[in-house]
């Protein structure tokens, strides 16, 4: 409201000013940021307080947070609108003596906060369900526990229906198990899995898009071999194993679901078994296990591997990409191929220098290029690139030419059409700028940042989800103070501060652009030093008024 106040008073004022040029001659003014609506969040109480966490909902109305904001040392669950428009409101019941809450997720429809505290049993880990504007209590999930308690990991559904979370025994020779539950707990939780024979804890898992099924890694047939199973969320019907058979101290170190839920990717080490090395083939097969799993990567070498943290699905479910070494020292490189495995993988970078190699890589949202940061060209060199996934052309470098710098970071727009990245100099990065090139190279970069602060660097960015701003964080009017910034995607205009004034030894610590492009959530040691709290601040969007300086009369 305060910037529409701004613009239609400086539309006026333009009007007013327009028909003074017309009697009197030309004037001169220049072009100013708006003021941003600075606002508190939290409500810290005491002075050791410190926000732990925090998350915007979906739907940018509210920001969830973790902190010892009423006792010290005492972490608890709390909810405010992102305009600030009413105080924080705690969500968890009174703790028990020595109880907190230990960890939260906010369903995506936004309507609902799951979280994980001991809080009726001391030292009984639980899980509850809340709404996240705290009208109601919240409800516990969980189904009576002895001697249990749960486990770390929990996840709600696409669809915000279900919570599916792990019971732990009290030691770890007790039984493991994996529970859905709907998130309104209307109905008592169903196990999904029997209980892992060995003691060992169950592996990642993960909820289809879909909702229909969970996919998980356990050791659930052969003690300390961990295998892929998919399981009804419902449960329906028993678990189905999804990998082939496995060499002897083969295992499945990772999976991943595609973005439309009917196939699972793993890594394992299911036909060749080198221990000292990552994984050794990728794998496709269906959710459901209607399918054989079909195997997506080259033959590698004696001693090649695969990065089992690289694989990778496109958003629209048709290619993986992963970084592979044939051969140990030939260099790592990046692969494309299709999810079912109708054609062989392909090489997407260029050809690498001696001792060069991918080192990350990321798929555009629209699942048409690949980004990737790699030694390709020179040698100790960091540089970025751009690919078609489907390697129809060869590989374009993205960043100006570089000297003793490095490229250490990017991220792709949501509309896959620009890429942001820092490059630093030095093995320690000793200076860090930002800058947006096109994804297909077709211009060059543009510094993003103002001028630094002596030994100044960019610390941390994120694009907002209209691709027209970026947000960072960054020592940029103050040696060894982290200020926080927006400036337009394109460079056109200059940045803006975001933050309040700083109290002297405040710094900005994170931040979150809320999805609907309006707020930056930051957390700052802002009003007093060593305490840091959550604040909100409008983005400007690149709006802007006039400010008229004095008119000059001509003689024309």
């Amino acid at each position: 409201m305060h910037k529409q106040i701004c613009f239609q008073t400086s539309f006026k004022l333009a009007i007013v000013a327009a028909f003074v040029v017309t009697i009197f001659g030309w004037f001169s003014f220049t072009t100013t940021m708006a003021e941003n609506n600075n606002i508190k969040l939290s409500d810290i109480q005491i002075q050791e307080g410190d926000i732990v966490e925090y998350q915007i909902s979906a739907d940018s109305s509210y920001v969830v947070y973790l902190a010892d904001q009423d006792t010290d040392e005492v972490i608890e669950l709390y909810s405010v609108p992102t305009d600030g428009s009413t105080p924080p409101i705690k969500l968890n019941s009174t703790l028990t003596t020595g109880g907190w809450v230990g960890s939260y997720k906010i369903s995506a429809d936004s309507n609902q906060v799951v979280y994980r505290a001991n809080q009726d049993v001391a030292y009984q880990w639980e899980l509850y369900s809340v709404p996240i504007d705290g009208s109601t209590p919240p409800i516990k999930l969980n189904g009576p526990l002895v001697n249990e308690y749960v486990g770390g990991d929990y996840q709600i559904s696409t669809d915000s229906s279900q919570v599916v979370y792990q019971i732990y025994g009290s030691t770890i020779l007790d039984t493991i198990a994996l529970y859905s539950v709907p998130l309104d707990g209307s109905t008592s939780p169903i196990k999904l899995t029997s209980m892992a024979p060995f003691g060992n804890p169950l592996g990642d898992f993960q909820i289809g898009a879909d909702g229909s099924h969970v996919v998980y890694l356990a050791d659930q047939d052969t003690s300390g071999v961990d295998e892929l199973y998919s399981v009804p969320i419902d449960g329906s019907a028993l678990p189905i194993k999804l990998n082939s058979p496995l060499i002897n101290e083969g295992d499945v170190k990772v999976f991943q679901i595609s973005a439309d839920g009917t196939q699972a990717v793993y890594g394992a080490s299911q036909v060749i078994n080198h221990v000292i090395h990552e994984i050794q083939e990728v794998y496709s097969v269906p959710i459901d296990g209607s399918a054989s799993a079909i195997r997506l990567n080259e033959t590698l070498g004696s001693n090649g591997y695969i990065r089992a943290s690289s694989l990778k699905i496109s958003a629209d479910s048709s290619r993986v990409i992963y970084l592979s070494e044939y051969e140990s020292l030939s260099g790592v490189e990046l692969y494309s191929v299709p999810i079912d495995g109708s054609t062989d993988p392909i090489i997407l970078n260029g050809m690498l220098v001696s001792g060069g190699g991918v080192w990350k890589c990321q798929i555009s949202a629209d699942s048409s290029q690949v980004v990737y940061i790699a030694v390709q060209d020179t040698a100790g060199l960091l540089e970025l690139y751009s690919a078609p996934i489907d390697g129809t052309i060869a590989a374009t470098k993205l960043n100006f030419p570089l000297t003793n710098e490095g490229v250490w970071s990017f991220e792709i727009s949501s509309d896959s059409s620009q890429v942001v990245y820092t490059v630093g100099e030095g093995d320690f990065v000793v200076l860090s700028e930002l800058y947006v090139v096109p994804i297909d190279g077709s211009s060059i970069s543009t510094k993003l940042n103002g001028q630094l602060a002596q030994n100044g660097s960019v610390q941390s960015f994120k694009i907002n989800e209209n691709s027209s701003r970026v947000v960072y964080a960054a020592e940029q009017d103050t040696t060894n103070v982290i200020e926080l910034y927006s400036v337009s995607i394109d460079g056109n205009t200059p940045p803006n501060k975001l933050n309040g004034v700083l109290t002297s030894g405040g710094n900005v610590e994170s931040f979150l652009i809320s999805n609907d492009n309006n707020w930056v959530v930051y957390n700052a040691d802002q009003d007093t030093d060593e305490m840091s709290e959550l604040y909100a601040t409008e983005e400007p969007h690149g709006e802007t008024y006039l400010q008229y300086l004095p008119i000059i009369i001509t003689n024309e």
